[in-house]
């Protein structure tokens, strides 16, 4: 995993001023209830990260992207789920970007796409996802011609050494399995994206 995951870079790495951090969604539990609140999954750092670089000045506004598969008449878009977090965070309505129609990333791409390009035609945007899913995110994004830099988050490796028993270095366990799952799950899907021509 940690071979694949596009590193990390401090906020003082960025040095140029981003129109757009754009936040893939995928981070909010559209399925649990009440629906009064937002839940979030692991992914959740997309949605804080997004508003600290607003924060620093680092990204002038921010466009959350992702649609919702729930069909009743109650569920709302993940995009959706993600302002209300935002505006939680204390960015201004303005600031904010709904692509709330998109199913998987090839699909962001392409929502995020006609929105920019109409509202900040070549202007140069950070992307702001998971970095396990960094490297076929970025391929959809350059695919549709739109200028992105990486703004990794989500990560499921850590940096250097625990403390521990050797023995677990080397024993399966539920989470390696899990990481190991999850890999092998973007690497096919980055395969298979490059094969249809999404990347």
């Amino acid at each position: 995993m940690k071979s694949w995951e596009v590193p990390a870079k401090p906020f003082s790495a960025y040095t140029k001023k981003y129109k757009t951090g754009i936040v893939l969604g995928g981070v909010t539990d559209v399925h649990k209830l009440p629906r009064d609140r937002v839940f979030t999954k692991q992914g959740a750092d997309r949605i804080l990260h997004a508003a600290k670089l607003y924060d620093l000045g680092i990204i002038e506004n921010i466009l959350v992207s992702g649609g919702s598969f729930l069909e009743d008449e109650d569920a709302i878009s993940e995009a959706l789920q993600m302002k209300k977090i935002l505006v939680q965070c204390g960015i201004p309505d303005s600031a904010i970007f709904v692509e709330g129609n998109s199913l998987n990333t090839r699909e962001n791409a392409i929502e995020s796409a006609e929105i920019l390009k109409v509202k900040f035609p070549e202007e140069t945007h950070l992307l702001i996802t998971s970095a396990f899913h960094m490297k076929r995110a970025m391929g959809c994004f350059e695919k549709v011609d739109l200028n992105v830099d990486a703004f990794s988050t989500d990560f499921y490796t850590s940096d250097g050494s625990l403390n521990v028993n050797p023995l677990e270095s080397i024993y399966p366990t539920e989470e390696s399995l899990n990481i190991t799952y999850r890999v092998s799950r973007e690497v096919l899907g980055f395969i298979v994206y490059r094969v249809l021509g999404y990347t």
